[in-house]
């Protein structure tokens, strides 16, 4: 079968194993960063309870941050990759690309001890990466740039103001042993994932609870995009499907970004917080979130049955 790339099977098979192997060097490199940077933080055992100084609650944070990008962007380019979505492919693996970039200078610029097996990793990782790109980019061939309807920012708009509102009023009630806070935000990114696909889903699920983020003061804000981003993309699979399994997605999606801030949290609060942090998200705001999008996406459908059967149609002019 002859895929979007214009050479054949040869350079598929080669994008593939770069793939594979940038990944895997990526998150060697990582772990061996993280490492040092916790033994430079004086952090011997994350298993146990875990107490840092303000100033590297935003460091750590925002390392692990980059490093989630660049391992994200690598899966999701694979995942496009295969659905022949090739240019696309190329544009995520640029910004894996880029993030990896950063994870290299930025245990430099917080004055980290370097480590030279983690730039080892890294750098061929870099040089793949960039080779990558340039072979999708010159061989894929053209697609359409991400455009949006204006319904659809509308309803992006309008719903990225619910989640911010939804998520700074409940929060500021239900406030998280990590500093963080639990909310039904995840109400609102979630019909507009079902409403109008992963586009929509991701673009609410990054700007509302951002929004809240800066309004109530959260410092880790740059993980919410990343958490509820993702998020909203996910959900969004669960465009046209039948309850059941809109109610599996929607879980699905809500785990990710529990799991997101779980990891963070290991590394800057211990396990055990981030364990009853992790148990809050999932079984109090994704749980309850869930069968309150739900609830009202059977409201939709009976209020709005035109744009009930809009988000039931099948087919590629459909696709999210």
């Amino acid at each position: 079968m002859r895929s979007a790339l214009e050479p054949g099977i040869r350079i598929l098979w080669t994008i593939i194993i770069i793939m594979a192997l940038s990944t895997s060097l990526i998150a060697a490199s990582i772990g061996v960063q993280l490492f040092i940077i916790l033994k430079h933080l004086g952090v011997s055992d994350i298993l146990s309870a875990i107490s840092l100084p303000d100033v590297e609650k935003i460091r750590v944070p925002l390392y692990l941050a980059f490093s989630a990008t660049s391992i994200l962007a690598l899966i999701s380019s694979s995942v496009i990759f295969l659905r022949r979505r090739v240019k696309w492919c190329g544009y995520i693996v640029i910004l894996a690309l880029i993030s990896t970039i950063i994870l290299l200078i930025l245990p430099r610029a917080f004055e980290y001890p370097p480590s030279m097996l983690s730039d080892m990793l890294l750098a061929p990782a870099i040089i793949m990466l960039a080779v990558e790109a340039v072979i999708i980019l010159r061989f894929g061939r053209a697609e359409p740039i991400l455009r949006f309807t204006s319904i659809e920012l509308a309803a992006a708009a309008s719903l990225s103001a619910m989640a911010a509102v939804l998520t700074a009023f409940t929060g500021s009630f239900f406030p998280s042993p990590t500093g963080g806070y639990t909310n039904i935000g995840d109400t609102a990114i979630f019909v507009a994932a079902l409403l109008y696909g992963s586009r929509v889903g991701g673009l609410v699920g990054a700007i509302g609870p951002l929004i809240a983020d800066l309004i109530i003061g959260y410092p880790r804000w740059f993980i919410t995009v990343i958490a509820h981003g993702g998020e909203g993309v996910i959900a969004g699979l669960g465009k046209g499907r039948s309850t059941p399994l809109q109610a599996a997605i929607l879980l699905a999606s809500g785990i990710y970004m529990a799991t997101i801030y779980f990891i963070v949290n290991v590394f800057i609060k211990g396990l055990p917080v981030a364990i009853i942090s992790y148990a809050r998200d999932v079984f109090g705001q994704t749980l309850f979130s869930t069968i309150l999008a739900l609830l009202v996406m059977k409201a939709v459908e009976k209020m709005l049955p035109q744009i009930s059967r809009r988000t039931r149609v099948r087919g590629p002019q459909a696709r999210p």
